[in-house]
Parts: C-alpha cells; sequence; structure tokens
C-alpha cells in the first residue's frame, strides 16, 4: 500500500532505490545535485528522498506538470524549472493516433512495446474531467488524489453508467495529492 510510504506513493521505494544505487555506485555524492527531467507522483518521492538525504534537487518539467503538486515539494527544497511546451501527445492507444492533453504522467506518444493488448478488453479516453474528479473525490470522499487517479476514476464512473446499477466496476488510485 502506498499509504505506508512517507509521501503516500509506492514511488517512494523505487527513489529510495535509485538515490541508493547511485551512491553505491559513485554517481551521486554529498554536495551533489539530482535532476529529473519529468513531473508526476515519482518527483514528489525522489523531493522528499533527496531532502532526507541532504541533496539538492532540481526538475525541468513541461507544463503538463500538475503546479498543485508544487507547494508541497518545496518544502523539501525543491528547485524546478518549467519548460512551456505544447500539451502531450496522448491517445495512441485508444485512438490509434497522438492528440494533445494536459494530463502529466500518461501519453507518451507511441505504444508501449511490452502492452499485451490481449490482458485487457478495452481503454477508455478521458480528458480534462479528471481535473474537476480530483477536488470532487476530495470533497465527497475524502480522497487526497493526483490527476492519473482522477482521470481512473472519471472512467469507472463512465464504465458504471453505462453497464448499470447491478454491475461493480473497481479501479486504482496509485498515488495521493502530495
Amino acid at each position: 500500500m502506498g499509504s505506508v510510504n512517507p509521501t503516500d506513493s509506492y514511488k517512494d521505494r523505487m527513489a529510495k532505490s535509485i538515490v541508493k544505487e547511485a551512491e553505491a555506485r559513485g554517481a551521486l555524492k554529498p554536495g551533489m545535485t539530482v535532476l529529473k527531467a519529468t513531473g508526476g507522483s515519482t518527483v514528489s518521492s525522489l523531493a522528499f528522498i533527496c531532502a532526507a538525504k541532504g541533496y539538492q534537487f532540481q526538475v525541468e518539467s513541461s507544463n503538463a506538470f500538475s503546479l498543485e503538486d508544487l507547494p508541497t515539494m518545496q518544502t523539501w527544497g525543491l528547485s524546478f524549472d518549467l519548460i512551456h511546451s505544447p500539451s502531450a501527445p496522448s491517445s495512441v492507444i485508444t485512438k490509434g493516433h497522438t492528440e494533445m492533453h494536459h494530463v502529466e504522467g500518461i501519453g507518451s506518444g507511441f505504444m508501449p512495446p511490452h502492452l499485451d493488448r490481449n490482458l485487457y478488453d478495452e481503454a477508455r479516453a478521458v480528458t480534462e474531467e479528471a481535473r474537476t474528479m480530483c477536488p470532487r473525490l476530495a470533497k465527497e470522499a475524502g480522497l487526497l488524489v493526483k490527476t492519473s487517479p482522477g482521470l481512473n476514476v472519471a472512467a469507472a464512473i463512465a464504465l458504471v453508467k453505462q453497464l448499470g446499477p447491478d454491475r461493480t466496476v473497481a479501479t486504482v488510485a496509485v498515488d495521493t495529492g502530495l
């Protein structure tokens, strides 16, 4: 469960492992800065681990990054450069071609090479409605989540409306709003 980790994300263990391995190889030493070129919950986890171990942490990210995450990460000493760019491409899995969006952590614009389409029945495109789902989940269900889980819940609600009230739909929220 992610909630037993310091930032409530399973990615805390991954971030700790990345830093620990870099230290063991001698690639990361006291006084150095860790640089991450992305956004999302991995950044929160790395910001926390770097703060705990005394490293400066620099993030370079496009404006697809969830700006709501910045205050928490800045308390851990995060240095952040926002690179303004068009929305990231997505929809390859759901529509077969790329479209633009502003949701970090999803849709890299290509078909993942290890994706086995036999393991799922359907992929659904969900738009910016996930951003409005996040505050709704906080207010109505007491769940503090980021945009990716908001997408999951929005898709689950759409599916249960399609299937009807006698069906059960489950989804996953892999991180919190930290």
